[in-house]
């Protein structure tokens, strides 16, 4: 994939591998420490109060999740952003030496707020506590997890196997939100179809 050659992308070129390794990095990190939890549902209901938010934290979520979901379009597909968010840089720009290497004459931060805004957002959504907790929510919020984290590493391998350059890091940049919204659907329709049964069967 190195080797290939890069095509015409948003992305400075020289950024790719950096990113790109950052991005692996926080991957193996996540799956790390996600999977043991996966197959331990010991581990998971005994540590179910420390892990999650209090309930009112889920409309706090949506509140978030949506004006930036509106944002991150905008920002991706419109090439919109909020001219007071962009930085010019004095002398030979930002050296963040030591991390990626490189300087950044200027730059517009509102893609950055809104990823960071979206990602919150997800997580506010993802981890805060049903109405009612019992051990079948967390039973079900078990298994979402677990589908999350398998469901992205395919999309991963995919992608690996097939995308190169900066098509790949199109990818990947989608792919850093991609485990909590897979989560949070999943999660969320099982639930649905659950109470819906449980609805059928009082009713009989």
């Amino acid at each position: 994939m190195l080797g290939s050659t890069i095509p015409s992308h948003p992305f400075p070129i020289h950024l790719l591998d950096n990113l790109t390794l950052l991005y692996v990095k926080f991957i193996l990190h996540l799956e790390y420490f996600t999977l043991p939890l996966c197959f331990n549902f010991k581990t998971i209901k005994n540590m179910k109060p420390k892990l999650l938010l209090a309930h009112k934290y889920k409309k706090l979520g949506y509140i978030i999740t949506l004006p930036a979901l509106v944002l991150m379009v905008l920002v991706l597909y419109f090439d919109f952003n909020f001219p007071f968010l962009t930085y010019v840089a004095k002398g030979n720009g930002i050296n963040m030496e030591g991390l990626l290497f490189f300087k950044m004459p200027t730059h517009n931060f509102t893609g950055d707020v809104a990823a960071v805004a979206l990602i919150t957002g997800l997580l506010l959504l993802a981890f805060s506590q049903e109405k009612y907790e019992d051990e079948r929510i967390a039973k079900i919020r078990l298994e979402s997890l677990m589908w999350a984290v398998l469901i992205n590493s395919l999309l991963i391998i995919v992608s690996i196997i097939l995308l190169y350059g900066g098509y790949f890091l199109s990818v990947m940049m989608y792919n850093i939100c991609s485990p909590l919204i897979i989560f949070i659907i999943r999660f969320n329709m099982v639930m649905y179809f659950d109470r819906k049964k449980m609805q059928r069967e009082a009713v009989l």
